[in-house]
């Protein structure tokens, strides 16, 4: 019986050992950051006929909806982290947009839903003028076709005040005329003090429309209007800000926008974008057929999107040449529906064909993302990793080394080098700036965080363009993307375009002038 209970006893022993030796292997896993990603893409097109849109999301802790500022048209709904989002039809000419924000503690995210208006297409903008100009903020990073405001104009920093003249050369289109004009602001910031969304500099209050056409070449004043009270409302001022003429002018051939530095954020003028629009012309016998968009982009989950199309066909027939992507007729407007991409190695292409029955034809070619799979935070081999240019800091806070990038501790930073060129080796003063990652073990790696320092406020050194390089083995680096992060104090997911197996070591060049991290994360699948 005593033997029994020796026996007992050791095989309970030998238990608790095997669970002692599986809890310690775990402590040794790096601890991943809470996080929230909702991916690359964070606006969202819906069907001016009404829509309904799911987004997965991605976090490690709850997640909480914040529909505060979420117009009463567009209706959200959270279950774990699915997104539901379901958009009322939308009668108007004008599109109209608004906002859906989640979050976690200590971070939120916002997603930006826009839903188009009754069909129109876009006027070709040739050429622009301003009667004030910062250098490196041009009048072309206004109709360069990027609404985010990474790109922009701004008038002289040094001339508030007075009145702003922009003026558009557009291309004669007989089958259009000017309906509408879109002009999209940069993006709001939030205060540092009171946490709330202002309106950067320049943002336009009130604004005149001024038009030259083929028949009256004068530039004539048409319209007056009021974009929005960047002052005292930024919470509610609209992006897109949408001037409708009050009626439709055909044979336009410039378009000048006067903006009132009296009612202007700072006395100044700044636009993301400016956007021509036009509805078909009357009286045209010859056959047309143009549609708003040569190409758009679906992420891996698929979803939906709308071609809307301005012809003088009776009707009109859309087909696609891929079995993953559809294409629906209802009325002048194409309805693409793309299934999910489950390949996590291989994004996809499609091309849609709209015909009219006036023989008229355009195509449309629509892209879709790889999946990215679930991955875990990667282990990196610290003895091995090295930067070519860090910071022998002398204030007494430790920062500058490289190490610092992987010691979780966002109040610690890697800074590329501050002194004069060779001082103690410390490597290169300008870019680029060459950050070299192994890994413990190799790996299918499917994306990268950047944690700028100061996270999540950043400082000097934010990252800007950079490339990914990656190595199978033997130090063999390929590049693999170029990616910005765009400078900003927040985190930057870097997703890659392809799966990438057996990685074992990751190269960062940072292009801008300096560079810093808190934190460097890889996440992927083990080997």
């Amino acid at each position: 019986m005593k033997r029994k209970s020796y026996a007992f006893v050791n095989r309970l022993l030998s238990l608790l050992m095997v669970v002692t030796a599986v809890t310690a292997c775990k402590d040794d896993e790096p601890e991943a950051t809470p996080s929230l990603y909702v991916g690359e893409v964070t606006t969202f097109a819906l069907s001016a006929n009404g829509e309904t849109k799911v987004i997965e999301l991605q976090a490690n802790v709850a997640v909480t909806l914040n529909t505060q500022n979420t117009a009463e048209w567009c209706h959200a709904t959270l279950e774990g982290v699915r997104l539901t989002v379901v958009a009322d039809a939308n009668t108007a000419l004008a599109g109209r947009t608004t906002t859906v924000e989640v979050s976690i503690p200590g971070k939120a995210e916002t997603l930006t839903f826009e839903q188009g208006g009754q069909p129109v297409v876009k006027f070709r903008v040739t050429g622009a003028t301003a009667s004030s100009t910062q250098t490196n903020y041009e009048i072309a990073n206004s109709y360069d076709g990027v609404t985010d405001g990474s790109a922009h104009y701004h008038s002289d920093w040094n001339s508030p005040g007075g009145s702003f003249d922009l003026t558009y050369e557009l291309e004669n289109n007989p089958l259009l005329e000017l309906a509408m004009v879109a002009y999209y602001a940069r993006p709001k910031a939030t205060s540092a003090t009171t946490g709330l969304p202002v309106c950067p500099n320049g943002t336009f209050g009130a604004v005149e429309v001024w038009v030259a056409t083929t028949a009256n070449p004068t530039l004539t004043k048409v319209k007056e209007h009021t974009c929005g009270n960047p002052a005292d409302a930024p919470a509610d001022y609209p992006i897109p800000a949408y001037i409708l003429l009050d009626e439709p002018i055909a044979g336009v051939t410039s378009v000048k926008i006067v903006v009132d530095g009296g009612t202007s954020k700072g006395g100044f003028a700044s636009c993301a974008e400016m956007e021509f629009h036009g509805i078909g012309a009357s009286g045209i016998s010859e056959p047309y057929l143009l549609v708003n968009k040569s190409n758009f982009a679906f992420g891996d989950a698929g979803g939906s999107e709308d071609i809307s199309v301005v012809t003088n066909a009776g009707s009109i027939t859309a087909a696609s040449d891929a079995g993953w992507c559809t294409a629906t007729v209802t009325g002048l407007f194409v309805t693409v529906e793309a299934a999910e991409n489950t390949s996590t190695s291989e994004s996809r292409t499609a091309t849609i064909t709209i015909t009219g029955d006036n023989g008229k034809t355009e195509t449309v070619t629509v892209s879709q993302a790889r999946k990215v799979p679930a991955a875990t935070l990667l282990t990196i081999d610290t003895d091995k990793s090295y930067a070519n240019s860090w910071y022998d800091d002398d204030d007494g806070n430790g920062n500058g080394p490289f190490e610092k990038t992987w010691d979780a501790d966002f109040a610690t930073y890697w800074h590329s080098n501050y002194w004069e060129e060779g001082v103690d080796e410390l490597g290169p003063v300008t870019p680029p700036y060459e950050l070299y990652y192994y890994l413990k073990d190799a790996a299918d790696l499917s994306y990268i965080i950047y944690y700028p320092r100061n996270y999540p406020t950043g400082g000097n050194g934010n990252f800007g363009a950079i490339e990914v390089w990656v190595s199978t083995g033997n130090d063999n680096f390929t590049k693999l993307r170029d990616y910005n992060c765009g400078q900003k104090g927040s985190e930057s997911r870097i997703e890659l375009p392809s799966a990438v197996a057996n990685v074992d070591a990751v190269k960062i060049v940072v292009l801008t002038n300096l560079g810093s991290c808190s934190e460097m994360e890889f996440y992927g699948t083990k080997k």
